[in-house]
């Protein structure tokens, strides 16, 4: 429990770091002058689907199945800050489920999953210009821990094969961490609101998702893929020694005085 525990507080520790040197970086970025700590938050809602890939799984070569048939929901919220007028850095907790099936297996996983990680705007970085346009492209990567709980069943009877997770002597939920690979790209509906759709690919250190090894042990990391969509609310605070520049499509990243 205290590594648990330790491993989430070094997340929540790394994340306010990078955003702390960010109230001192941003003064030397001629397109944040005043920004300082507040500025340029914004909070994420996103809600999507999930599609594993493991050793209890179906149809991996053929997304439409996938979807219809082994998919399941799952949600993250998430608060993030714009350090430079190209990148910044987010927190993210996301919860959801997993499921899959193959030849006379099924298997049902429940998860929360807590990430850190940095946002680079790939239309900013191709195209540099003062104001941020109304769609971009961006993406992402960082690190996190996935906690979960899953369960192995027959297909024919339904009778529990095998668990992972707290229904277990373990007692607790499983722990591993996660890297995070995203591309996504946002629509700027007026100043503060954005339409964002992510696709997120997860590669989690366990061969656990399904409770079920693979043939080589525990070499044979699962992994899940995530799409969907959100809203984005940037924070358009002003202040007496400057004013926040935003074209109507959506935002300038300048300060003025």
């Amino acid at each position: 429990m205290k590594s648990k525990i330790s491993q989430k507080a070094l997340l929540i520790i790394t994340f306010l770091l990078l955003i702390g040197g960010s109230s001192i970086a941003q003064r030397s970025f001629d397109t944040h002058k005043g920004g300082m700590i507040w500025k340029h938050w914004y909070g994420q809602a996103n809600m999507g689907l999930n599609l594993f890939y493991g050793d209890v799984s179906s149809h991996d070569q053929d997304l439409f199945k996938k979807i219809s048939e082994e998919s399941a929901f799952g949600y993250s919220i998430t608060a993030g800050k714009w350090v430079t007028d190209w990148g910044g850095a987010e927190i993210t907790f996301s919860r959801g489920k997993l499921q899959g099936s193959t030849s006379g297996l099924q298997f049902e996983n429940d998860y929360n999953q807590f990430i850190i990680q940095g946002i680079f705007n790939f239309t900013q970085l191709l195209f540099p210009g003062n104001e941020q346009t109304p769609f971009y492209v961006y993406g992402k990567v960082g690190y996190g821990q996935i906690d979960f709980n899953s369960v192995l069943r027959s297909s024919a009877t339904l009778d529990t094969i095998k668990m992972q997770g707290k229904e277990t002597s373990h007692g607790k939920r499983v722990s591993e961490w996660v890297l995070p690979l995203t591309i996504g790209g946002a629509i700027n509906i007026d100043e503060n609101f954005s339409i964002v759709m992510d696709g997120n690919l997860f590669l989690v250190n366990s061969d656990k998702l399904d409770a079920k090894f693979g043939k080589s042990g525990d070499d044979d990391n699962d992994f899940y893929v995530n799409f969907s969509v959100g809203l984005r609310y940037t924070f358009n605070i002003k202040e007496s020694q400057g004013s926040y520049n935003r074209s109507k499509s959506r935002k300038s990243n300048r300060w003025s005085k």
